[in-house]
């Protein structure tokens, strides 16, 4: 999610009409081949599994002009619901493809993803064409065909549903009555998954969009994809390296996950980085004081920071409320840009006497309208991480940080999503990351981005020995992105020539560049 110009704006959309939004906001092997009704043992041969698999290999995509852009090509491709079944149900991907400009200089083809789990590939949030749209100003397609899909459960895909069943008013430290009706909320729209596609679910993962991306490679008769991914799209790209390492050529993972962190842990690690930016945020008033006068410590300030959401608590200012304001604090922090600006909203509500002087602080925003996302793929393929089962742990959880990781959307991270209650076994264990027989890529990461926070790319880049692009800034999604030449001339070239940085690469943010 890209917080904008406007973050304080985000918790206001969470608790506005707009049901859309809030859910938005919310949200992380082997192939085995089989004779009808029985599993192909472990064992079997790579030539018996690939037996199996061949219609699915072999198949002719039949093309035609995409709807949303007359210049790109769309189709789909049909995969096994259950690769351990390839008799079974079948299931479709949509693919498009806008062909390489230079047949002489083609190299190949690159897959894109946008990142989720729920985003479609096929087409951004305008409903153009997201890989044209999203590499327009690079000269990529000049030398690959751009492949984007739809994730199986996703979009044209074949899809996944579930009843709308709208959050209840999420508060930035929720109350154990707040929690139960999260709770409830959480464990009803799984039910609601489970009676419309059941026991299918478990087959939309991670490890069979890796193989759905085999099949597509396969039926486009390349040997070889390159890659493009943005957060929870690096861990689909790296799944599918680890799944098909002699498949996968030239990858770019930007905004990436951690590579031990799935499910729970992944959403708190986001509460612990806004703490983290509002922390230094903190300590950088601390430095003005004489300006601000808004304490001479980081926890000085911290203590000023506890006493104006308090009193918004009780006492509601021009729209701000203890919501608002501590979702404010998160986002902004983020933008060390906003810092000033930040640093006088805090001092205008700062408690004085008995209560709040205001000094010029603007109005908290109107909620806005968001588009919607695909709940039902989003959760259940969240569900392949590690949720605890135990719904007590989460109402610990929440007892123990509500006070401590209230900024931005902290306390997401804490509450049980979806899969705390999740209706079925994940069929396979998570795959392990690791590069072992495909070339050494480039992780891209912003260091203030609480999105995928930036110990994940550090750590991704060391697990895969990959080079690590650093950015000096808080924007999710960087490469063709941010105009960040800095970013953008080292990923291209090594896109386009095979050239990877000599050394890890320290970028500034793009407006400062």
């Amino acid at each position: 999610m890209k917080t904008g110009d406007h973050t304080q704006e985000l918790w206001g959309m969470v608790n506005s009409g707009n049901s859309r939004f809030r859910r938005t906001v919310i949200i992380g092997i082997s192939i085995l081949g089989a004779t009808a009704g029985s599993v192909l043992p472990a064992s079997a041969g790579a030539a018996e599994q690939s037996r199996h698999l061949r219609p699915f290999y072999e198949q002719k995509i039949r093309w035609s002009p995409c709807s949303f852009d007359r210049e790109v090509e769309c189709a789909s491709v049909e995969v096994p619901l259950d690769y351990s079944r390839p008799s079974g149900e079948r299931i479709s991907v949509a693919i498009s493809r806008q062909k390489a400009a230079d047949s002489k200089a083609r190299r190949g083809v690159l897959f894109y993803n946008p990142g989720g789990p729920g985003g479609s590939g096929l087409t951004n949030r305008y409903g153009k064409s997201a890989p044209k749209e999203q590499f327009k100003n690079t000269p990529l397609n000049a030398a690959y065909d751009l492949i984007g899909f739809d994730p199986r459960g996703i979009g044209k895909s074949s899809p996944l549903r579930c009843e709308n069943f709208d959050l209840p008013n999420i508060t930035s430290r929720p109350s154990d009555k707040d929690f139960d009706h999260f709770a409830t909320w959480a464990e009803e729209f799984e039910k609601s998954c489970d009676k419309h596609d059941g026991q299918r679910r478990k087959h939309f993962n991670t490890p069979n969009t890796a193989r759905d991306m085999n099949v597509i490679r396969a039926a486009l008769d390349e040997r070889r994809i390159n890659y493009v991914g943005y957060s929870y799209g690096t861990y689909l790209g790296t799944v599918y390296g680890s799944l098909f390492p002699s498949r996968l050529d030239r990858s770019v993972l930007d905004s990436s996950v951690h590579p031990d962190e799935t499910g729970y842990a992944h959403m708190t690690s986001k509460a612990e980085a806004a703490r983290g930016f509002v922390e230094e945020w903190a300590g950088w008033a601390a430095e003005r004081d004489n300006t601000f006068r808004l304490g001479s410590s980081v926890s000085e300030v911290m203590e000023t920071v506890e006493a104006v959401s308090s009193r918004l608590a009780e006492n509601p200012v021009d729209g701000w409320d203890r919501n608002t304001f501590d979702a404010f604090l998160g986002f902004d922090a983020e933008d060390v840009a906003k810092w000033q600006e930040m640093a006088e909203r805090v001092a205008g509500l700062k408690p004085a006497g008995n209560g709040l002087r205001i000094r010029t602080v603007p109005p908290a925003p109107k909620a806005a309208a968001a588009r919607e996302v695909i709940e039902a793929a989003t959760y259940t393929i969240l569900a392949e991480g590690e949720w605890p089962q135990d719904i007590e742990t989460y109402r610990e959880q929440v007892r123990a940080n509500r006070d401590r990781l209230p900024y931005g959307f902290g306390p997401m991270g804490s509450l049980p999503m979806p899969p705390a209650f999740r209706s079925f076994t994940p069929p396979e264990a998570l795959t392990d990351i690791e590069r072992d027989g495909y070339p050494r890529g480039i992780v891209v990461q912003a260091k203030r981005d609480s999105q995928t926070p930036y110990a994940g790319g550090v750590a991704m880049a060391k697990r895969l020995g990959n080079v690590l692009i650093s950015v000096d800034d808080h924007q999710h999604a960087q490469y063709a992105s941010r105009n960040n030449r800095c970013v953008d001339e080292p990923v291209t070239e090594y896109l386009m020539q095979g050239t990877l940085p000599s050394k890890p690469v320290s970028c500034p943010a793009a407006s400062a560049g």
